[in-house]
């Protein structure tokens, strides 16, 4: 064998010998299997089985060799004629798509949940011959012995994506990715937050959207996600968490989280949140550039654990709604384990949070300032009367009252997505390939280089992306071509995308509520490319809803004047608000810059948003009328208040329009409600809420014309 070793290394031309050994060392066994592989140019079974033997670990190759021969198996598959069915059978039975139990002429049912439409045997070929298409231009880009460095680069580059090695998660056992992930991250000891989904109302309703979110995941990733979450130990990034676009284990540039992209899959894992790299993963901030941050951000590098609480309940009962309504799986992040945080990595070993913010040598260099900045947060929040004004004596009394309020924990999510609208935008600009590289990674980089993000961030946004052939060109100049030569493309996946979130707005709405801008800001929305129906979609996901509002879950009142002042928030960051001295760009507009659309298609986006809006608010009132399954979750007097809302609503509007009528319509509108419900003061604020945001009213008159 190392004689065959040694002659394989031999007839690799020496230009790409010294590409793999730059990357894979002093292992003979890479330089074999590109010698193997380079000079096939055919589909062989002897070649594939000894492939899929070093992907699926059965020769103990390294974890890099392993998605190495991953990605060659790939392009060997698509070497076979779509017609060779018997073979495409017998990879299926080696892979385990397929056992003895089912028919010949059937996959398992599993790949359903995979995103596939078919377990019908010609058609899951046809579907996974299309999944495997999509790295079909750097499988081209090789061209035997005359493949060039750059092309040989790039494709053990893509090797090193696990999540978009579709054939990944039949090689790597759920326990084996588990393991990776562990060795990217530090380690700490937690203790499972129990009481996160209180109050004990929501209890049920919450246990059960976390039952039926992880029963909606495909096997594989509810096996990775489970062994997560298994036990209450607390990630932390480490000196090995990388930032790079689409890793296992990535630590997204300018966060404090950490995403896991399981292997084979367009399901993203979040852990939020990790804490910050180097000697002080938590820290406390007051200020930040001279102004005071915001009360979450005072821990800095983690959580409060009451305010993931909120936001597990508050994205539960969205979920909740969303499923009910549309009878799917709802474009939001779901919250699914909370840990409360015990120790904290130091670099001596653990040191308990107690230790680590209250003793000198337990916490290192920097201590003195992080004990002001909590003598700060500390007076402040008794000054705002969000902490008891008594103090307790002493440094650990500080700690105490600190630590009392703060609750540092850490929350896993699914679901989610680390390209953000914030970030695809600067990606996507002239710039973006000095700000990922350079002041991200803070790594040099070449064209080849540049080019190969824009790729990386385009496949993601567009479903069926075809990289331009230019070359000798900048990087903004490859991303207009990419756009120019993918245009329909474009536009399709821009109106997908904005309906989307015509959906998920209306939705909020017609149940009442709001997240005052959060779940709809372009730092809290991302995007991501997900099969399914055998086709390759783009989803938009909202994150992060922590300030979102959906009340009349088993008891209370609809409150329209706090609710559309919400909704004014959420309009603000879905359409932005120039011009003013601080203007917001909002989702909508950064969409538009995102997928360079202009003039009818620009116009199309709005009407399409404002008609899926429509649909999904009257959709959620009729099914919160009609919906026994949400009747038991929402309270009759709640629902009936919101219909009053919108009656309200249109007498406004209707009123409005003619002149002098107002008076009229406030005179029995108002006897009409506090003879409905013997409350003046709540019939008040209906009428005193139409009236003082008529504006907003007035601009979707087109929800209540009906």
């Amino acid at each position: 064998m190392k004689q065959s070793q040694n002659r394989s290394s031999d007839c690799l031309p020496d230009h790409l010998r010294r590409v793999v050994t730059a990357e894979f060392g002093a292992d003979q066994r890479a330089c074999e299997l590109f010698w193997k592989f380079l000079q096939a140019r055919s589909y062989r079974r002897s070649f594939s089985l000894e492939l899929l033997a070093v992907g699926q670990g059965k020769t103990c190759d390294g974890w890099n060799l392993r998605r190495l021969a991953i990605l060659m198996l790939e392009r060997e598959v698509l070497r076979l004629p779509a017609e060779e069915a018997a073979e495409y059978e017998f990879l299926f039975a080696q892979l385990h798509l397929k056992s003895n139990a089912e028919p010949p002429e059937k996959v398992k049912d599993s790949v359903l949940k995979e995103g596939y439409s078919t377990t019908t045997l010609p058609g899951f070929i046809a579907e996974f011959r299309q999944r495997l298409e999509r790295l079909r231009p750097i499988h081209n880009r090789l061209a035997g012995r005359r493949t060039s460095q750059t092309a040989l680069r790039n494709f053990i580059r893509q090797s090193r994506q696990e999540c978009q090695l579709t054939l990944a998660r039949y090689c790597f056992t759920p326990a084996e990715v588990i393991t990776q992930i562990r060795q990217h991250l530090r380690l700490s000891r937690g203790v499972k937050d129990l009481d996160c989904f209180d109050p004990s109302s929501d209890a049920r309703l919450l246990r059960q959207e976390v039952t039926s979110a992880l029963a909606g995941l495909p096997d594989y990733e509810a096996a990775i996600l489970k062994g997560l979450c298994r036990q209450s130990g607390i990630y932390w990034v480490s000196g090995a968490t990388g930032s790079e676009l689409n890793s296992l284990v990535e630590y997204p540039l300018t966060t404090v989280v950490v995403v896991i992209k399981p292997p084979g899959s367009q399901i993203e894992f979040e852990i939020k949140r990790t804490g910050r790299k180097g000697e002080h993963p938590l820290n406390v901030v007051f200020r930040r550039d001279g102004k005071e941050v915001p009360i979450p951000h005072y821990l800095d590098g983690g959580s409060m654990g009451k305010q993931l609480g909120f936001e597990a309940r508050s994205g539960c009962r969205f979920s909740h709604l969303y499923r009910a309504v549309h009878n799917c799986e709802p474009p939001l992040s779901s919250m699914y384990s909370v840990s409360t945080i015990y120790t904290v990595p130091a670099s001596h070993g653990e040191e308990h949070l107690l230790s680590y913010f209250t003793e000198p040598q337990a916490f290192g260099d920097g201590f003195g300032q992080m004990r002001r900045a909590m003598k700060e947060v500390v007076k402040g929040l008794q000054e705002s009367n969000e902490l008891e004004a008594e103090e307790l004596p002493g440094d650990l009394g500080l700690t105490v009252q600190f630590l009392g309020f703060m609750e540092p924990a850490q929350a896993i999510l699914a679901g989610s997505s680390s390209f953000r609208l914030d970030r695809l935008a600067a990606y996507l600009t002239g710039q973006g390939s000095k700000k990922y590289f350079k002041q991200g990674l803070n790594v040099p980089y070449t064209s080849s280089d540049a080019r190969w993000l824009a790729d990386e961030l385009l496949r993601e946004i567009l479903p069926h992306y075809a990289p331009p052939t230019v070359r000798n060109c900048s990087y903004q100049e490859y991303v207009t071509e990419a756009f120019r030569a993918n245009r329909a493309c474009a536009n399709d996946a821009y109106l997908s995308v904005v309906r989307q979130l015509g959906v998920c707005w209306g939705t909020l709405m017609g149940a009442g509520g709001c997240s005052w801008g959060e779940s709809f800001v372009n730092r809290n929305v991302g995007l991501k490319g997900y099969w399914k129906g055998g086709q390759w979609q783009i989803k938009f996901i909202s994150m992060d809803h922590d300030n979102l509002f959906l009340n009349g879950y088993e008891a209370g009142n609809f409150h329209p004047l706090e609710a559309v002042q919400g909704m004014l928030k959420d309009e603000k960051f879905i359409w932005g608000n120039a011009p003013v001295a601080k203007p917001v760009v909002g989702t909508m507009t950064r969409l538009g810059d995102i997928y360079r659309v202009e003039g009818n298609i620009a116009a199309e986006g709005t009407q399409q948003f404002h008609q899926a809006l429509k649909e999904a608010y009257r959709k959620t009132q009729i099914e919160l009328a009609g919906n026994p399954e949400l009747q038991r979750i929402f309270s009759d007097s709640f629902v009936e208040q919101v219909c009053y809302w919108n009656q309200v609503v249109k007498g406004y509007l209707k009123a409005k329009c003619r002149s002098g009528s107002l008076d009229n319509w406030r005179k029995e509108m108002g006897k009409l409600l506090t003879k409905k419900w013997k409350l003046p003061l709540l019939s008040e604020e209906y009428l005193k809420a139409a009236e003082e945001h008529g504006d907003f009213l007035e601009r979707y008159s087109f929800l209540y014309q009906h």
